[in-house]
């Protein structure tokens, strides 16, 4: 829900409400993104840059207040979890 209000630049808790200037910066992101997104069908615009899509270089999006793009980011925790994997949820 805090990633709706984030968005909508509401925020849910009262501790939320007062916002910082990173606060700021994830809401102008978000917003930015989805505005590109649906008016074009791609997130890709200012003040982010460009998006590529997920695949298998595992590109991520950070968003906040130094937005840029990472391969495979947390990719040690993410290869961790995977060499232990999970029966209830099959590999990553």
């Amino acid at each position: 829900m805090r990633r709706i209000g984030a968005l909508a630049k509401t925020f849910c808790t009262p501790a939320a409400a007062s916002t910082s200037p990173a606060a700021e910066a994830l809401v102008a992101g978000c917003q930015a993104a989805w505005t590109h997104f649906a008016r074009h069908g791609d997130p890709s615009g200012a003040p982010l840059g460009a998006w590529p899509p997920y695949g298998a270089e595992r590109n991520t999006m950070r968003l906040g207040a130094h937005p840029g793009l990472s391969q495979d980011f947390q990719g040690a925790e993410r290869r961790a979890w995977e060499a232990i994997g999970n029966p209830a949820v099959g590999r990553l």
